[in-house]
């Protein structure tokens, strides 16, 4: 899918789009491949596309589902350290905040490297 250009504001707003150099970056790729690629081969890089496309937008589903969890987690975590460090139970203070700290930077680490697909899509 390919964004749809009817005015200047259209292209204004892609332009400022955040995804965009990413974007850019994996349609080269693309288009490079089916440069060098011979007319049969070509159809097996436009399935290749194809596939990653479905499989990104798969992944950020996934990733969308997990951030949610990912997020409840750091929040409830907070208060059991809270608790955690009053009655003096040590554990919790070392396992709940490292966890979901790390949690949330793969989340965000995954869905960085998927953010050439959310190219004029709001989310």
């Amino acid at each position: 899918r390919y964004p749809v250009i009817e005015t200047i504001e259209d292209v204004l707003r892609l332009r400022d789009d955040p995804h965009l150099k990413t974007y850019r970056a994996v349609i080269g790729e693309y288009s490079e491949r089916l440069r060098q690629e011979l007319e049969d081969g070509r159809s097996k890089v436009l399935e290749s596309f194809s596939n990653d496309v479905k499989a990104a937008l798969r992944s950020l589903a996934v990733i969308k589902r997990w951030s949610r969890v990912v997020d409840w987690s750091f929040y409830i975590s907070l208060p059991l350290v809270v608790i955690g460090s009053l009655y003096g139970l040590p554990l919790s203070d070392i396992v709940t905040i490292p966890l979901t700290s790390y949690a949330k930077f793969v989340t965000y680490q995954k869905r960085k490297e998927l953010d050439w697909i959310l190219f004029d899509r709001h989310q």
